[in-house]
């Protein structure tokens, strides 16, 4: 135990304080008061005769006759009166109240609410402004709550009611009745109930695996299930877990993690590692499948499930069915699975990418690592190889992946990058690599398809067609041609791009977002170990990276516009304005029109060879779509 300061803090002789607790100055810890193991105890609590599992912080708050389970987090400014019973993994927030009531697992009320005689089940949400409303001035009268619901801000739960399991209550609501499973709750004037089973499973896998903002749309909830549904399509499943940097990934890992220990399975974390990372490992270990909690390139407050099987490579399309029709199912319950901490998977995943490079003494290299998975593996593999490093974005600090860095926004470092031989970008799981040249001029994944087709193809190691997007800028497809190598186009995607490669034997294939596979080093798009390669072709080739990227390229724009519903890019005035600027074209240019697979937006991509007639085709198609977003 450490005791920050003994003066401002009182300890009774009965209580049973475990190891490793950390007591912050101004605690009362009064009576029978135990503390489990690894606990935080924040400055100014009172605690009294309470129960507190192992892992828990306290802040701030006060505990009278009650208990809270594991890694549990209660304040500030929270009270626990007594009767209170707070299961494990659980969130009491600032201004809580809980008297004579019991939360189940994973539940969280995070702001000004109060529980009073009440039985609230597992995962489930209190929002701000919640009341159970127990008293009706004469009698107290019992609230349930059972598992998966969620309650929104400023409602009203009059006892004695039933909220039956994944019931959801919209904000403002005073519930009355017994609401029925899997219902929609309105109550604000009257109270409606509609059938919910349609938004049950909402969240669906898109070109790359799940996603959506956080805790709303992926939910621990989801997470927790995705863990379970997997423990049931394989028994005793052994599955590998990695995630990014984001805050947000250690929730949701946990959620997947019990999810699958409770169905039966076997958890192997190995932290904070790429995506190309989990895809090796899993194989290594002969894992049944591999998890990646991450949401690539996207923003802070998005995140994503990923998931592979026991080859490293992205699970079928079957798979990701199966596993959504498992999602709000009951969960599967076995005998429980263990859950084992693995710390050498850095070090192995390292060791890999060094065996892919060669000596890069006496080359400068700038990395940044976007403040996501990379931060650490990257500047250790090229620090190994020899080179003089400098990393940037460089900090494991979720709250910033992906802002105004990493590949994303490769861009923003043209000037930074004329200082170094090359520059290689990666995003915040580092699938994706943009590089610069030494001077400063941006080499996207399209090029970097072509050097390495270039390089493979000149050393006899190519197989098959190289395969691109249909975003692929013409330019590449015929110097990649004119090697004499077949170049064929996929959707975007690097499942699509997988698929197409494991059926015509291909090894190498990409995108311009920097999403590049070689099926000969590895089963997934690898943004660190493209680096290496690459700077093992400057090293040996004694060329700089200008010279290697120097090649005619089409004049291309692509914008991105944000839509209500992705489904206008086939309405038909859309559909119209496309056929007039292929029209006009006629055949020396291409106009690719592309709903965004993880986010609400509609790409427009035109190349041809005059620049100033492929920026008024975009404008021209960018207003058609805008201009029916706005009738939705």
């Amino acid at each position: 135990m450490i005791l920050i300061d003994k003066q401002s803090t009182y300890i009774s002789p009965e209580a049973k304080i475990a190891d490793d607790v950390i007591i912050y100055p101004n605690n009362h810890i009064i009576g029978n008061t135990v503390i489990g193991k690894g606990c935080k105890i924040m400055p100014n609590c009172i605690l009294t005769d309470s129960v507190i599992g192992a892992g828990c912080s306290v802040t701030a708050s006060v505990m009278e006759e009650a208990k809270v389970g594991d890694t549990t987090t209660v304040g500030p400014y929270a009270y626990l009166r007594k009767g209170a019973s707070v299961g494990s993994h659980c969130r009491i927030g600032d201004f809580v109240e809980i008297k004579n009531s019991t939360v189940g697992d994973y539940t969280k009320a995070s702001h000004l609410a109060y529980i009073g005689d009440a039985t609230v089940g597992a995962r489930c949400n209190i929002g701000c402004g919640v009341i159970f409303v127990n008293y009706d001035g004469k009698t107290k009268h019992k609230t349930t709550v059972e598992d998966d619901c969620f309650i929104g801000s400023n409602c009203n739960i009059i006892a004695p009611v039933t909220l039956r399991e994944g019931s959801y209550i919209a904000a403002g609501t005073t519930v009355t009745e017994e609401t029925p499973s899997d219902s929609f709750v309105i109550g604000r004037s009257r109270q409606i109930v509609k059938d919910r089973k349609d938004q049950k499973n909402k969240m669906k896998f898109g070109t790359d695996g799940m996603r959506g903002l956080a805790y709303e749309e992926l939910s621990e909830k989801v997470a927790f299930e995705v863990g379970n549904a997997l423990g049931r399509i394989k028994q005793n499943a052994k599955v590998l877990i990695g995630r990014d940097t984001r805050s947000s990934g250690v929730d949701l890992s946990a959620a997947f993690i019990e999810g699958l220990l409770t169905a039966g399975g076997n958890a192997m974390d190995v932290g904070i590692m790429p995506t190309a990372g989990v895809a090796y490992l899993t194989k290594k270990h002969e894992c049944d499948f591999g998890i990646v909690i991450s949401a690539s390139h996207n923003p802070p407050q998005y995140n994503g499930i990923k998931v592979f099987d026991s080859q490293g490579y992205k699970v079928s399309k079957d798979i990701e069915k199966l596993i959504e029709s498992n999602l709000g199912k009951d969960s599967c319950i076995r005998e429980k699975g263990e859950r084992i901490k693995y710390p050498n998977g850095e070090q192995e995943y390292s060791d890999f990418l060094i065996a892919k490079g060669v000596d890069l003494s006496g080359m400068k290299i700038l990395l940044d690592c976007s403040n996501g998975a990379a931060c650490r593996i990257a500047p250790q593999v090229f620090k190994t190889l020899g080179a003089q490093v400098t990393a940037i974005n460089a900090k494991e600090d979720g709250r910033y992946i992906n802002d105004n860095c990493g590949a994303v926004n490769a861009h923003l470092l043209c000037d930074k990058a004329k200082n170094f031989d090359v520059t290689f970008s990666f995003d915040g799981d580092s699938d994706r690599l943009i590089a610069l040249d030494e001077q400063g001029n941006v080499v996207d994944g399209d090029i970097n398809l072509y050097i390495l087709g270039k390089y493979l193809n000149a050393k006899g190691m190519l197989k098959g067609d190289i395969v691109g997007t249909v975003m692929t800028n013409m330019g590449i497809e015929k110097a990649i041609t004119d090697m004499g190598v077949n170049f064929v186009r996929e959707d975007v995607g690097d499942k699509y791009i997988l698929r197409r490669l494991l059926s015509n034997g291909g090894i190498l294939g990409g995108e311009g977002s920097g999403h590049t596979i070689i099926l000969s080093e590895s089963s997934t798009g690898d943004g660190i170990q493209t680096a290496v390669i690459l700077a093992k072709i400057i090293k040996e080739s004694n060329k700089k990276l200008s010279q290697l990227a120097k090649l005619d390229i089409f004049p291309q724009v692509v914008e991105s516009v944000e839509v209500k519903d992705k489904s206008i890019a086939t309405c038909q005035s859309v559909t119209d304005a496309v056929r007039e600027v292929e029209e006009d074209l006629r055949g020396e240019g291409r106009v690719v029109l592309r709903p965004s697979g993880t986010e609400n937006k509609v790409r427009v991509m035109v190349e041809c060879q005059n620049m100033e007639k492929t920026i008024n085709y975009v404008n021209f198609l960018t207003n058609s779509l805008q201009n029916e977003n706005l009738k939705l």
